[in-house]
């Protein structure tokens, strides 16, 4: 018979092993998203989280990408306006036995970006206001919010599709 001791020495060095794989995956995916992000320095970087996006009437897959945390990518544009169409997804946590990843039905809208930004594009369940209150004004600068409701026409809204710009220059408000 085993000795429990022999055991726990194997499923310990087995979860070690996994566990050194597992971050140099993430090391090397984050110095992935790191270069990527140098080299684009000089255009608009715009983050998504959702699927089946479409820019400019392109489908996303003909885009040069990175894939971020969380399944999210991350594509750099040119300065300028640009037509964004997507099925947007949350990346918040939601309460235990609820959806977590709902999903909202194919949105398209006008977004003007600017060289040398990042922009972050998500479905959140409140608005830009609500969740700088709670968060005590800990978030980006909203640069657009679309309410989304579940009944066509319905004044009740039940998520908002975010644009935020992380990199709020020096003086400016978030």
């Amino acid at each position: 018979m085993i000795d429990t001791k022999v055991i726990f020495a194997i499923v310990g060095g087995v979860w070690l092993l996994l566990s050194e794989i597992m971050m140099s995956i993430r090391k090397k995916r984050n110095s992935k998203v790191e270069a990527y992000l140098t080299a684009n320095a000089d255009k608009a970087l715009l983050q998504l989280c959702g699927k089946k996006f479409w820019i400019d009437g392109r489908d996303l897959a003909l885009f040069e990408t990175v894939s971020a945390k969380k399944l999210q990518e991350i594509v750099a544009l040119p300065e300028g306006s640009h037509r964004i169409a997507g099925i947007y997804e949350s990346p918040e946590v939601r309460a235990p036995g609820k959806n977590s990843k709902p999903e909202s039905e194919k949105v398209e809208f006008d977004l003007e970006l600017e060289k040398g930004r990042r922009y972050s594009i998500a479905m959140y369940a409140h608005s830009p206001e609500e969740r700088r209150e709670y968060l005590k004004g800990d978030v980006p600068r909203d640069v657009l919010s679309i309410p989304l409701t579940l009944v066509k026409g319905s004044e009740d809204v039940k998520a908002y599709i975010i644009v935020y710009q992380d990199n709020v220059g020096e003086g400016e408000a978030s």
